[in-house]
């Protein structure tokens, strides 16, 4: 056969005469015979490099290589998976030697190649020659399962046959080996038994269990049982040997953990077998250890000695049940040392302090137990000189934790041995408390020691040097302070003023403590005497020297303190105090007085004194006469006010119609006459002068619309306005004084869509309008367009106007505004505000108001501003008088640097020396050295006149905006507005146009090219910033002054700098709720939101801004005059006798509720209710009756040229929200006619039909 063909693979060879269970037991191993190695036809394994033979000789064999079976020496009886030497013989009959380097060895067989016995070959123990015999020994391991095992061998050369016969197969009886074992008991602390596995020699591992056998206790050990047992354990374990004892420890950390508990041992077998336990497992427990026991026997408890001392730590020790393993010496929690058995003692160096001793013994289990703790002291020298007093020499000495004073050597001059002797003294003198815990006893340890007079003659300022003598070692220490002292003559006190502080800001009626500091650093202070303005008000003793000063008045207030010590020398201290006036009053009371008849008769205020009038018998006020000193709310002092020489007298026809206003002075009487359907046609209007009159004219169209308005000063030229309107009403044309006609091209709901004027100049086109009239877009005439975005509130959210301007608008939840980022000049101008509870601006910050950035205001409950900070700029505090009005602006240093005075009227009289003029109707007519001024009917002033006599003309229009203006010499200039805001001015020099943000202040300026030719900034309260003040229409859209730096704010006149105005405000504080009790401050301290249109009142102009102010140009002149002239106090409900602000919430809102006024137009002309008013949009519909579209619409446009409700709603209050009982109908129009807040009259259920809040629900009707 080739040595390279295939290799046949065969389980077994069959030869006759095989016994049937050999050849079952064949068969069985042919299973495993497919996974083993290939084999050769005769069963051999192939050679690694030859393969398998050539030419294939079946048996009996080839000559080459036979064998004949000789014997056999095999135990009939081995212990399972143990070791046994076999032996067996054959004896060479073939030619070839067996040598192992020729693969000849001796095979397992039956079947062939098994691992029965552990292995499968037996090397030959040396080459065997032919005729030979040879006896191959080797180790077997018997089978790990007991039973009958077949042993038969045979020869073999790997990788090429078979060969000769093989073996006898004798049965060898596999015996099982199960642990077995016992524990004999405690020895000491060891558990001692044995343990072995039956029938084997070698040791088992035994393993320890407490609590439970395993699978149930806790292991806690193990080890090997191979220790001397004797003999009857050899029998036992079926063994000659007997080492299979154990000697398993039990030591402390066992004991700590498992005291108790019962002891488990199994034996592991090493054969694979059961891991049983052996005997009396359960039996014994864990012994509880005995505690060794320590004692310290020196140092004694208490012990002190001197530091650095070699001290000896002993103890003794013992342990009742086992033996002490060490001692350990513990200071202070650290272990110094560690001693074993007989002696236990160290040697240790006291260092300073005091220590804890205390040792510790660990027996041979590992218990340990302590001694008692022991306190051991250090003693050393401690003290010190602490001065001089009355000329003693004064300090402390000890040697610490050794009761008794100690003796003090004191030298002068230098330490001991070049110091002159001064003596050796006893520190026993009283000290203070904390000196027990320096000397750590008691504490008489100071000294004070009078030098004599030889050595203060001979020492006097030459160091002192002090030395506390050991009371252990009688060595002398050095004390502290040696040599830092000298020998001096007796020094003064000292004596400080602690408190007040000399800058303390103190108000009437001022209390403060007086206190002070005193020390005499060579002696002792005696007493303190403190001196208010000269006068003694207390003599002290001890500290603290202190006295509480109360009623200190107005002024400087010098206070004085002087201390003296023991020996009578003396020291003082003084400082000057300021006590002023409180930055703003407390309070303002307003006080009412009223008539038989129940008419106001009289009203008390703080600002502007008391207020008379008198009614005529149809209830019009016929005179009234301000600022009088009447305050006796308990009468009308109507006589005292009639002769007071402040009267204003009105005049009224037989319609109850006031022809006449006459002041006291002339300036500002007025003179009306009218339509015989009721129109005012002219009002003659005295200002300065004999000819300084102001003539108002009017006409009307048949549907008496107002179609033309005339103003003429002085009988000169006039300035006229010509309105032309469409079949509908609407403005659609304005002819300017200049003869400039501008056309509107309003819509159907009259809405200008395109502006232009006559000379060609396109103004605006493609006006766009929201549906609740605000300007939604256009474009300007230069061509840039604006687009102005509402957010869902109806709040501006975003103004854009090309790249001349784009500001975005954020708010908060009270619809305050929180920030103004600007999209064009970017981050830099960008606006944000912060406000208080009462919705005050108290925050405003951008990095172009320079310095740091932020302006920062407080205000005090009447709204009054007390301070203005921005950082490195400007720090201003605001001060105010009794009457509530601003008297001092000062500085950070307190230096004013603003004053100011007012009249009786409460009008601004002097600022910083400059004299302002207020006539009776509290209108400014001079600024002394800077303008003079003239107004017209309504007020609004028609010419202004500079220090040089030029003239500066103005025209404002009915609806109150700037439209002509001829600006001393320089020539006239028209005002076009559109949406309530200036657009564009026309001026000689060409045209603007004009941008602006939401409040209608200019924010840029462009040409007819588009180009941004000015841009402007201003302060919160409306200062431009840079400081100009530009003679133009500046800060929401008001005239600024530069000559006067006033806006002026057509009835009234407002400081920028300052935030308010000049004159008090004609509308006082509200009623229901109580809210605005300050009369001169500017839109309600929340500049950002609210404007003052016209010097009056102030509004929502952040939401007004969204009304096209074009509506107010329809108004007739009679309702401007309503609006101007006060109306009698008959129907306010209920009197009020007073109202005070000092629970005022500072809310700028105007409420449901009647509004008392004391002057309109500025003009103390008496008492006005304003109606209540109300957004339309908070009202609650309860019915909802049917109306024609065109009755609608009549009624819609109706709303539009009056531009406001004028029939009051009826309504009702209920939980909170407010019912409309009467006037539906309105309310669906004013939206639709852009008008945002209606008039209403609240009243109390029942009403008409309505009779509880349960017919309050809505229901549709059938009309009326």
């Amino acid at each position: 056969m080739s040595r390279t063909g295939p290799i046949r693979q065969s389980c077994f060879v069959w030869r006759p005469g095989l016994h049937a269970a050999v050849l079952v037991v064949s068969l069985l191993s042919c299973v495993s015979a497919f996974a083993a190695p290939p084999r050769c036809e005769d069963g051999s394994r192939p050679h690694p490099t030859k393969g398998c033979p050539e030419d294939y000789e079946p048996l009996p064999g080839s000559l080459q290589r036979q064998s004949t079976y000789i014997s056999m020496s095999v135990p009939t009886q081995m212990v399972v998976g143990q070791l046994y030497a076999v032996s067996v013989t054959y004896k060479n009959i073939g030619k070839a030697t067996w040598t192992n380097d020729q693969n000849f060895r001796l095979g397992s067989w039956y079947p062939p190649d098994n691992l029965t016995w552990g292995t499968s070959r037996a090397n030959l123990p040396g080459p065997v020659a032919p005729n030979e015999t040879v006896t191959i020994p080797f180790t077997v391991r018997a089978p790990t399962q007991p039973g009958q095992h077949g042993f038969q061998w045979r020869m073999v050369q790997d990788g090429v046959e078979w060969f000769g016969g093989e073996t006898p197969a004798p049965m060898v009886n596999v015996v099982a080996s199960n642990v077995t074992g016992y524990i004999d008991g405690m020895s000491g602390a060891h558990l001692v038994g044995w343990a072995c596995s039956t029938g084997i020699e070698t040791p088992i591992d035994v393993h320890l269990y407490v609590g439970g056998a395993a699978g149930q206790g806790v292991g806690v050990s193990s080890t090997r049982a191979d220790l001397p047992a004797g003999a009857g354990v050899a029998s036992a374990c079926g063994t000659q040997g007997d080492a299979h004892g154990f000697r398993i420890p039990i030591d402390g950390g066992l004991i700590a953990a498992h005291q108790g508990k019962t002891i488990h041992v199994h034996g592991i077998s090493p054969v694979g077998a059961a891991n049983y336990e052996i005997g009396r497992s359960g039996v014994f427990v864990v012994p509880a250890n005995q505690q060794p026991v320590v004692t310290l026997v020196s140092p004694a408890h208490g012990a002190v000695y001197s530091e650095g001392t070699v001290i000896r730590l002993s103890a003794t020790a013992s342990d009742a049940d086992d033996g002490v393993a060490s001692v350990s010496f513990v200071v202070d929690g650290a272990t110094i040392g560690v001693t074993s058995p007989p002696n236990h003692f160290v040697d240790w160096v006291v260092s300073p302090g005091s220590h804890t001793v205390q040792a510790s013994v660990r027996d041979t289990r590992g218990a340990v137990a302590l001694s008692d703790s022991r306190t051991v002291h250090a003693s050393k020298v401690s003290g010190a000189i602490t001065g001089l007093r009355d000329g003693n020499i004064v300090g402390w000495a000890c040697s610490t934790h050794v009761p008794g004073p100690i003796k003090v050597r004191v030298f002068i001059g230098g330490p001991e041995g070049a110091g002159l002797s001064a003596g050796e003294y006893l520190a026993d003198r009283a000290g203070p408390t904390e000196r027990a815990a320096q000397c750590a006893t008691g504490s008489a340890h100071d000294f004070l020691i009078t030098p004599s007079a030889e050595v203060l003659q001979a020492g006097l300022g030459k160091t002192i040097h002090a030395y506390g003598v050991s009371a252990l070692t009688g060595q002398p220490v050095a004390l502290e302070g040696s040599g830092h002292h000298a020998l001096s003559a007796n020094q003064a006190p000292v004596v400080r003023i602690t408190a007040p502080q000399a800058t303390t800001a103190l108000t009437t009626p001022a209390t403060t403590l007086f206190s002070a500091s005193a020390s005499d650093a060579d002696g002792v202070v005696s007493d303190v005497r403190l001196y208010r303005d000269g006068a003694l008000v207390a003599e002290l003793s001890s500290a603290p020297y202190q006295v509480q000063l109360t009623g200190l008045g107005e002024g400087p207030h010098t206070l004085r303190a002087v201390a003296r010590d023991s020996r009578g020398a003396s020291g003082s201290d003084e400082i000057t105090i300021s006590v002023s006036a409180p930055q703003s009053p407390a309070s303002a009371a307003r006080r009412y007085v009223y008539d038989a008849q129940q008419r106001l008769c009289k009203v008390i205020e703080p600002e502007t004194g008391a207020t008379v009038m008198e009614y005529d018998g149809a209830g019009n006020v016929i005179w009234s006469a301000a600022g009088l000193a009447l305050p006796d709310a308990g009468r009308c002092d109507r006589e005292s006010a009639w002769s007071s020489g402040r009267r204003v007298d009105r005049v009224y026809d037989v319609r109850n119609r006031l022809v006449e206003l006459r002041f006291p002075d002339g300036r500002g009487n007025q003179r009306w006459e009218y339509t015989p359907d009721g129109l005012p046609s002219k009002v003659i209007t005295s200002n300065d002068g004999p000819n300084a009159a102001v003539v108002n004219s009017y006409r009307y169209s048949p549907s008496r619309q107002l179609i033309w308005e005339e103003s003429t000063l002085d009988g000169g030229s006039p300035l006229s306005i010509g309105y032309g309107r469409d079949r509908n009403g609407n403005l659609s044309s304005e002819t300017r004084p200049g003869g400039l006609t501008l056309s509107y091209e309003p819509d159907a709901l009259g809405q200008a869509r395109r502006i232009s004027d006559s000379a060609g100049t396109l103004y605006a086109e493609n006006i766009a309008w929201h549906p609740n009239g605000a300007l939604a877009g256009m474009r300007y005439g230069n061509g840039i367009e604006h687009q102005g975005v509402l957010n869902a509130r109806m709040l501006p959210s975003q103004l854009k106007d090309g790249t001349a301007s784009e500001l975005l608008y954020q708010y908060g939840a009270n619809g305050d505004v929180s920030a103004i980022i600007d999209r064009q000049q970017g981050t830099a101008h960008d606006i944000r505000m912060g406000y208080d509870s009462q919705g005050r601006l108290t925050l405003a910050q951008s990095a172009s108001f320079g310095g740091d950035g932020a302006f920062r205001y407080t205000y005090d409950v009447q709204d009054n501003l007390l301070s203005v900070q921005l950082g490195g700029v400007r720090s201003q505090q605001f001060w105010y008088d009794a009457r509530n009005q601003l008297t001092n602006v000062r500085d950070a240093a307190g230096a004013t640097v603003t004053g100011l005075a007012w009249d009786v009227q409460g009008n601004l009289s002097l600022r910083n020396g400059r004299k302002y003029d207020f006539d009776f109707g509290n209108r400014l007519r001079e600024v002394k050295e800077a303008e003079r001024y003239a107004y017209d009917a309504y007020g609004r002033r028609a010419v202004a006149y500079d220090a040089q006599g030029q003239r500066l003309r103005a025209m404002y229009s009915l609806a109150g905006q700037l439209v002509h203006e001829e600006r001393r010499g320089k020539g006239a200039s028209e005002y076009i507005h559109v949406g309530g805001r200036l657009l564009a001015t026309r001026s000689p020099t060409g045209v603007t146009w004009t941008h602006v943000d939401a409040l209608g202040s200019p924010v840029a300026v462009t040409d007819n090219t588009g180009s941004v030719v000015e841009r402007r900034r201003f302060e919160p309260y409306g200062a431009e910033l840079g400081g100009q003040v530009k003679d133009r229409p500046g800060y929401t859209g008001h005239v600024s002054d530069s000559a006067t730096g006033l806006s002026y704010m057509q009835q009234r006149y407002m400081d920028a700098l300052l935030g308010v105005f000049l004159s008090v405000d004609p509308v006082t504080a509200y009623e229901q709720p109580v809210g605005q009790f300050n009369r001169y401050r500017y839109a309600s301290g929340n500049p950002y939101k609210f404007t003052d249109p016209d010097g009056r009142m102030s509004r929502k102009d952040i939401e007004a801004a969204n009304q096209s102010f074009l509506l107010e140009k329809s108004k007739r002149p009679v309702d401007r005059l309503v609006d101007m002239v006060a109306s009698t106090i008959q129907d306010a409900r209920g009197d009020i006798k007073e109202i005070s602000s000092a629970a005022h919430s500072g809310s700028g809102e105007v409420p449901i509720a009647a509004v008392i006024s004391i002057a309109s137009m500025a003009t103390p002309v008496g008492p006005e209710i304003r109606p209540a008013v109300a957004e339309v949009r908070s009202l609650i519909a309860t019915h909802g009756r049917t109306m024609s579209n065109k009755a609608l619409d009549r009624l819609v446009k109706s709303i539009r040229s009056d531009g406001a409700v004028r029939e009051s709603l009826v309504v009702t209050r209920h939980e909170g929200a407010l019912y409309i009982l009467d006037g539906h109908h309105r309310a669906l129009a004013a939206p639709r006619a852009g008008v945002s807040e209606v008039p209403v009259r609240e009243v109390q259920l029942p009403w008409g039909a309505y009779k509880s809040p349960a017919d309050l629900v809505y229901s549709a009707g059938p009309g009326y």
